[in-house]
């Protein structure tokens, strides 16, 4: 089925919810010949959405048929398609989609199988809201992408399908695909998005989907719908429960919006629930829930494969408010670029996840007011000369808040990232709560002197637009920081971007599907906040999460089961689990630091661990001529000499400094996570007074020993060089 539509009707979350009881005429009467029939009550709750309204209402008794109609603050009506009112066992949801931000109200009819009314209502008035439309994907701010205009509603040329897992493959259409004109008849969704290939057809399109939906049958192969060459199409999901069992490949495309759908079992082999590859931009992934895929072939892909994956140069893209469910490797951000590209990531909730939130190479990427929440390897990741701004985000027990490739955290634990090159990571406003690991390499004297280190895991500025000087390099690429979020436009000004106290409220509040979905899971954060394990509760609740809708549309062909279990999310029918989930969720944040928790940083303040040791017994006896590494204590040390500066191991004077040495030779190298001390014995054959250093990883002296002297000196987490000043020194 198509229709055009102009001013139409969309979903997801927020504004008020009434609860009432529409009661027109209570006796039959008649005017004249005329009859008018008694008509029953209606008990509904309305409420406020996404750039929609929608409202659910109980079964009346004797009813064959139901309407309803869109109210606007004027008092315009507008009919509502006849596929947004969905029959559930316990009630009937209707839902009024694409509206711009103000207040509305639905009149809801029964009819009976005569066409007379038997029962009305019309709601209180309840209010629609703007989708945040904001990131790189809007650079000028909010703009008309997908099938939408900036204020919500449905583009003038726009044609509207429902999508139904019955009709997936039958659906019709006329495509251009010449420059001529030329209309091709497409059966299928596959068979329409197929044709649009051709690159000629300039009309927008909404996909609307309904319940769960199966991948079409012309996409199995890979269980992803294809996109390829496609522009100005949006795909999304009807009230809080829609669900599609397959992704999305964006390839060469433009102009596409994916929101207010939940991803389940959708990549059973080794794909992703959206990959966006090949020059595609202006994309728009949200509002989102995004569940395990099927398992993959490799080790790292047992919750399936990708969440949101881009690749091959694909620029302009936000992905913001979607609902990450315990997913594994969620936001993959660059593989195989020729140039820099622009991606924002928003207001998502990383729920339990493990990795790459995102996982950046080469791009300039903005990261702003996430949700963190229990993650067990690391959130942000950059290597390959990227540049990431983190912004405004919260982390609670996030084991790496961030990393960047082969330096500071990354190399002590021997490296997350294939051996990639590394970046740079800006950060400014975030709060670091609970249990986590961060390196910073920014040192502010109190003379105000500000001094950088390589051996870090990111760089926290005092001001939002704070520059990175160009000298700051990172360890391993030697690539300096673009400092694009104070060169060009990045979509989201200062006054858009929340305190990072307020993004755990804002973000369980707004992240996935309409009113949070119908979906509803507690994690055990005592166990889920530290394991990478598939969770086997969580599986066997989403294997049991199934489609509850009867009948799509208004007619009534099936008996409502008056008996069966609830499923409403306002709770028309009696179901609370929506009010319950979310207090729950509420009383959670209202317990959680407005402030970054220092003493929860294991690189300073975690519990005290054994001492890192280095003695000459833990290396073989020998002469040093170059870089030996993994020595000591969890291999902290290193020994760097070469040729001409080398080192010596015997038996009897331990490690032989053999004359004055510098941090890249005839030294001992040693990094640290935890603030601590450094001592060192050392003696030497003459009677003069010789003198180690220990320096910084910028060559600062931040210490010296003389031969014969063990007094510590204290020292932060980091890299040290350990070295003589002048004459050879054995250390013992």
């Amino acid at each position: 089925m198509k229709k055009f539509l102009r001013n139409v009707l969309c979903i997801c979350l927020a504004g008020a919810m009434t609860f009432s009881t529409g009661i027109y005429n209570t006796l039959p009467t008649s005017l004249g010949s005329t009859r008018v029939f008694a008509e029953e009550k209606i008990t509904y709750k309305a409420s406020g959405a996404r750039e929609s309204i929608y409202c659910e209402f109980l079964p009346v008794t004797g009813a064959s048929k139901y309407e309803a109609v869109l109210i606007d603050s004027s008092n315009v009506q507008t009919p509502i398609d006849d596929e947004l009112i969905r029959q559930y066992n316990t009630f009937i949801r209707v839902d009024a989609l694409g509206l711009k931000a103000g207040s509305y109200k639905i009149k809801i009819t029964a009819k009976d199988s005569s066409d007379n009314v038997i029962a009305s209502a019309v709601t209180d008035a309840v209010s629609s809201t703007d989708y945040k439309r904001i990131g790189f994907a809007f650079p000028d701010g909010a703009t008309a992408l997908g099938g939408y205009n900036a204020d919500g509603t449905v583009k003038d040329n726009a044609l509207v399908f429902y999508i139904t897992n019955d009709n997936k493959d039958s659906i019709a259409c006329d495509i251009v695909t010449n420059s001529k004109g030329q209309l091709t008849s497409c059966t299928g969704l596959g068979a329409i998005i197929k044709a649009m290939e051709k690159g000629y057809e300039t009309r927008s399109f909404i996909f609307r989907f309904i319940g769960h939906v199966d991948c079409p049958a012309s996409e199995q192969k890979l269980n992803q719908l294809d996109i390829k060459r496609a522009a100005n199409i949006t795909f999304e999901g009807v009230g809080s429960d829609t669900v599609a069992k397959f992704g999305f490949n964006i390839v060469e495309s433009n102009s596409i919006e994916i929101r207010n759908l939940g991803f389940k079992d959708m990549t059973t082999k080794d794909e992703d629930a959206v990959t966006i590859k090949d020059q595609s931009k202006n994309i728009w992934i949200h509002n989102n829930d995004i569940f395990y895929g099927g398992q993959g072939s490799d080790a790292d892909q047992a919750k399936g494969d990708g969440g949101v994956d881009l690749k091959g140069t694909s620029t302009n893209i936000t992905v913001s408010e979607n609902h990450y469910w315990d997913f594994g490797k969620v936001n993959l951000c660059g593989l195989g670029e020729s140039a820099d590209y622009y991606v924002t990531y928003a207001n998502n909730w990383f729920d339990h996840t493990d990795s790459r939130h995102p996982r950046i190479r080469k791009g300039s990427v903005h990261i702003f007011n996430n949700y963190y929440d229990g993650v067990s390897k690391y959130g942000v990741g950059v290597t390959s000369g990227g540049s990431a701004f983190v912004e405004g985000n919260y982390f609670r027990n996030t084991k790496y808040p961030t990393l960047i490739s082969l330096q500071g955290s990354d190399l002590a634990g021997g490296g997350t990232f294939s051996g990639e090159d590394g970046g740079i990571i800006k950060l400014f406003n975030n709060i670091m709560a609970g249990s986590y690991t961060f390196i910073e390499g920014v040192n502010r004297a109190s003379d105000g002197t500000v001094t950088y280190s390589n051996e870090a895991d990111g760089y926290t500025v005092e001001e939002r637009n704070e520059k990175l000087p160009e000298t700051l390099k990172c360890l391993n690429g030697a690539t300096s920081y673009n400092n694009f979020d104070t060169t060009i436009s990045i979509g989201a000004t200062a006054s858009q971007v929340l305190q990072p106290n307020e993004v755990p409220a804002y973000v369980t509040k707004n992240a996935g599907r309409c009113d949070g979905g119908d979906f509803s899971f507690t994690f055990d954060n005592s166990v889920d906040d530290t394991s990478y394990e598939v969770n086997s509760e969580l599986t066997a609740a989403l294997a049991a999460y199934k489609n509850n809708i009867i009948e799509v549309g208004g007619t009534v062909t099936k008996s409502f089961d008056t008996s069966a279990k609830p499923v409403s999310m306002t709770g028309v029918d009696g179901n609370n689990f929506s009010e319950e989930r979310n207090n729950n969720i509420t009383s959670f944040i209202n317990t959680l630091p407005d402030q970054t928790e220092e003493e929860g940083n294991k690189a300073k303040y975690a519990a005290k661990a054994a001492d890192l040791t280095l003695m000459p017994s833990d290396i073989s006896v020998s002469t040093v001529s170059s870089q030996l590494d993994n020595l000591g204590t969890d291999g902290a040390f290193s020994i760097l000499a070469n040729s001409n500066k080398t080192v010596s191991v015997s038996t009897s004077k331990g490690i032989q400094l053999g004359g004055a040495g510098a941090a890249d030779y005839r030294c001992i190298k040693v990094t640290t996570q935890k603030d601590g001390t450094v001592s060192v014995m050392s003696s030497s054959t003459g009677d003069d007074t010789r003198v180690l250093a220990v320096a910084d990883s910028n060559g600062n002296v931040v210490g010296t020993i003389n031969t014969g002297d063990s007094t510590p000196i204290s020292i932060s987490a980091g890299t040290y060089f350990i070295y003589s000043t002048n004459k050879g020194i054995n250390v013992s």
